[in-house]
């Protein structure tokens, strides 16, 4: 059996290694410099040098200064099996500066320590108009693939290390200007744009930035499009960019996205493509994007709606009522990926059209990763004027039983047929699904309180179908007396 959190990602443990204790980077790296190679006395150094170490009772004092230690080799910055600074621990010694020092190593923890993805998930919760907190900051890095024990605090130790470097405040605020001077132009405003693009739009600007060369200040060269692509499909496999869309699917979206310009049309198979370039806000990123996307985000996510995950609920809600079909039809997809997520899912795949489905299709799967796992169907009905029927449910049990889900939520702007409450009720007393339906009443109090009101909502429909599912168990019980 695998341990709790092995595979996921993770933050770096800082145990000890914190500005509270230490104060500055620059005092505890010269303690450990006197001392290297001898582990117990570099613990009473340590213990010695830092008050807040200093002043607590002598029996805890060496283990509250190994477990500096155990932080800074969690950083990069101490070998534990030697005893020693490593490289980096030396380098940032050597930094006459302090402020420089601060800088130096928020770029080592924004690039090599997922500082970067720490910043996006305060972005995210803040793009909602959520207040950052402990929790909130925890719970966004969970949903992000990360793995987090219950009371984790290293979110927090990180922020003050890059509060040190000018990268952001005690209020979670981010200069994005620090942010991209330090990491060659990858801000979490871009780093969202980058995740934003599909898998084959990514493929493709990073295949031009492998031909553009580096040195070029001012316009990048324009490059041919047919080589362009054959490099492509080299570097990411045949089939990365599609055969007879590539325009409309790609290039035009990086065009309208500011990343690519093109223009002209050439001969051959490429010659839809005439010749492309990076544009100047490209340019200006010199850090490597990768191409695919960390194993906490699923690719299966449609760009458009990962892109408006975090919209803030009442600007999805307004959504759902434009004269516009598309922005109606987007705002409900948003609306049920937001759902799964406050809920504390992880969306997976919308629009599920397989052979498991029969050829229907299903707004949105999502896992829930609780006590135990469960998967979850979500159908969106943008029905405000007429209540929704039976039909509606009964056809989403069947995609539970074909995709062998546990619980159907059946959403709707307006409200449901009294059949559909009564079905829902029978699923429950039953069967081993249950269905949970959320109406316009529900909604409105989700737009008004946030993602609590829809916890406390699930919390008191569980209640609900405990008690109804209780003469389940009993009807065991008296079969196995009978038997």
């Amino acid at each position: 059996m695998s341990k709790p959190g092995e595979g996921q990602l993770r933050l770096p443990n800082f145990n000890e290694f914190t500005r509270g204790v230490l104060g500055s980077l620059a005092a505890v790296l010269e303690v450990v410099s006197k001392s290297e190679g001898d582990r117990e006395r570099l613990q009473r150094k340590i213990a010695d040098a830092f008050p807040n170490i200093k002043n607590t009772p002598p029996a805890q004092r060496l283990n509250r200064a190994n477990n500096v230690l155990i932080g800074m080799d969690q950083c990069g910055l101490f070998d534990l099996k030697t005893s020693r600074l490593t490289d980096l621990g030396r380098t940032l010694l050597a930094v006459p500066d302090d402020a420089q020092r601060h800088r130096d190593f928020a770029r080592h923890l924004l690039q090599n320590h997922h500082g970067l993805e720490l910043l996006l998930a305060a972005r995210a919760i803040q793009d909602r108009r959520d207040q950052v907190s402990k929790k909130s900051i925890r719970d966004e890095m969970r949903r992000r693939g990360f793995f987090l024990t219950t009371n984790a605090v290293d979110p927090g130790k990180m922020r003050q290390w890059l509060e040190a470097a000018g990268v952001i405040d005690d209020a979670w605020k981010i200069n994005e200007t620090q942010v991209t001077a330090l990491t060659g132009g990858v801000s979490p405003g871009v780093l969202e744009q980058w995740r934003s693009l599909t898998r084959p739009q990514r493929a493709l600007v990073a295949t031009m930035r492998r031909l553009t060369p580096p040195e070029v200040e001012q316009e990048a060269p324009w490059l041919d499009g047919g080589h362009v692509r054959k490099l492509c499909e080299t570097n990411h496999g045949h089939g990365t960019l599609p055969e007879d869309s590539l325009r409309r699917e790609v290039i035009d979206h990086l065009v309208e996205a500011d990343w690519v310009e093109s223009e002209g049309t050439g001969r051959g198979r490429g010659g839809k493509i005439g010749r492309l370039r990076l544009t100047s806000t490209a340019m200006r990123i010199t850090a490597e994007l990768p191409v695919e996307l960390p194993s906490g985000i699923p690719a299966e996510i449609p760009p458009t709606i990962r892109r408006k995950m975090n919209q803030p609920i009442g600007e999805i809600w307004d959504e759902l009522f434009s004269k516009n079909t598309t922005v109606k039809g987007l705002a409900l997809e948003v609306l049920a990926a937001r759902l799964a997520q406050d809920l504390g899912l992880r969306p997976v795949r919308f629009r599920e059209r397989s052979r498991a489905t029969g050829g229907a299709e299903v707004d949105l799967i999502a896992d829930g990763l609780h006590l135990h796992y469960s998967r979850w169907l979500f159908q969106c009905k943008n029905t405000p004027s007429s209540p929704v029927a039976l039909a509606a449910l009964a056809k989403e049990v069947g995609m539970a039983m074909l995709l062998k889900a546990h619980v159907i939520v059946l959403v709707s702007t307006g409200r449901f047929a009294r059949t559909v409450r009564e079905h829902a009720n029978r699923l429950a007393e039953g069967t081993p699904l249950q269905a949970v339906l959320i109406d316009r009443s529900v909604l409105d109090d989700y737009r008004n309180g946030g993602g609590s009101r829809l916890v406390d909502f699930f919390a008191d429909r569980a209640g609900e179908t405990l008690i109804a599912k209780q003469p389940q168990l009993r009807a065991t019980q008296d079969s196995d007396t009978d038997s």
